[in-house]
């Protein structure tokens, strides 16, 4: 499904390209995603690898990436963060072979614009 995806996604911008006037913009909005085989796929970044490929990046370059997270998931920004609050974290991946992934909540918006 995935290599389909990435197909249309390609088709797409090469049709962008071509409609676009100077300075037109295309924005594609794409998540991360992990399989049930606990692959992860990085979708924004396949997806600029695409548009880069498909039309080039002399044409349409990436000119801004926007990353979006849901209510409830942002930083907040009122908690004030000291030194003293620091406690050490450690990396378990390597060693447990079924830790609990954490969700993907992220989105991201490539913005692309057309230069000529």
């Amino acid at each position: 499904m995935i290599p389909y995806y990435r197909a249309v996604i390609k088709r797409l911008a090469r049709e962008a390209y071509d409609r676009l006037p100077p300075s037109g913009f295309l924005v594609i909005g794409g998540q991360d995603v992990r399989t049930s085989d606990n692959k992860l796929w990085p979708l924004s970044m396949l997806f600029m690898e695409d548009v880069n490929n498909s039309v080039g990046e002399d044409k349409m370059p990436l000119k801004e990436l926007v990353i979006t997270v849901p209510d409830g998931y942002a930083k907040d920004k009122k908690k004030i963060c000291s030194h003293e609050d620091y406690t050490e974290e450690r990396c378990i991946v390597d060693e447990e072979e079924n830790a609990v992934q954490l969700p993907i909540v992220h989105a991201c918006y490539l913005i692309f614009m057309k230069l000529r």
